[in-house]
């Protein structure tokens, strides 16, 4: 083994638990490694917004080497795409598992791994704009001494009033903490304008994400021409609401499972060298 590509088909919280065990896995086994992002859902380079900590290649390299699984042999520059995932179950793979080939594609589905240091990702920002913005918020809003609240909506929550009554709870919790009365103050991040309604008629404190109309779907699932934007527009504010919450001193959620949020607060500790 001696090449490890990465492709994805999923929100960005996702990708990053995803890309941190392949990087593991290719840190460990002395693989170059290559993301590829292609696919319908993030539809543009990682590498125009990244940089980690594994060496890349270039795909002419991959020319006439063996590879595992076998369907990629001729489709490596191919995206990953809804129908390979729900009608190849075999492209499934462990990543811990050493392959009789040079090149390796992980698809990302399947067992993860879970790690209390996310260092050796080495993983960095390398998009002006979003690192501009990033550290403007963190002068404007003090965001190490924010809690940083994320209301994930629109795909997990189509029921309004099943949305409405994990608000509460959030907010019931909040409230217990003291959090909206003794001067800590919160940010909030969010790709729901229901949500961004709810908290806005209770609590004043800033919601920092550019809104949009995404008719109860995910960002990552939005299409960018319907909305006025450009798929990159989307990744962009994604990235900023994203490194914006791991910027702040607690991190609390609608959603216990939400991997955004949680990959948010795994990267907490290292988002000085990150931005």
């Amino acid at each position: 083994m001696k090449f490890l590509l990465v492709k994805s088909l999923m929100g960005f919280g996702d990708r990053l638990e995803c890309l941190a065990m392949c990087i593991e896995f290719a840190q460990k086994n002395n693989m170059k490694l290559r993301v590829d992002w292609s696919d319908s859902i993030w539809g543009d380079s990682f590498y125009n917004y990244f940089s980690i900590g594994v060496p890349s290649f270039e795909m002419e390299e991959l020319t006439g080497l063996s590879v595992y699984p076998a369907y990629w042999k001729d489709r490596l520059n191919e995206p990953l795409t809804e129908e390979i995932v729900n009608t190849k179950p075999e492209l499934e793979l462990q990543v811990l598992t050493k392959y009789d080939a040079d090149v390796v594609v992980a698809i990302c589905t399947g067992n993860r791994m879970f790690y209390t240091d996310y260092k050796f990702m080495g993983l960095k920002v390398i998009h002006p704009r979003i690192v501009d913005t990033i550290q403007e918020r963190r002068r404007l809003f003090n965001l190490k001494d924010k809690w940083g609240i994320h209301l994930r909506g629109t795909d997990r929550f189509k029921i309004k009033e099943f949305r409405e009554r994990r608000f509460q709870q959030l907010y019931i919790k909040l409230v217990h903490r003291g959090l909206l009365s003794n001067g800590v103050g919160c940010v909030v991040l969010t790709d729901d304008p229901e949500y961004a309604k709810l908290w806005s008629s209770r609590d004043k404190s800033p919601i920092l994400s550019k809104l949009l109309d995404t008719e109860s779907k995910g960002i990552h699932y939005s299409n960018p021409e319907d909305l006025g934007t450009t798929k990159e527009e989307l990744n962009i504010q994604l990235l900023i609401d994203f490194f914006t919450l791991a910027c702040c001193k607690q991190i609390f959620s609608t959603t216990m499972d939400s991997r955004f949020a949680n990959m948010a607060r795994h990267l907490k500790p290292y988002i000085n060298t990150i931005i």
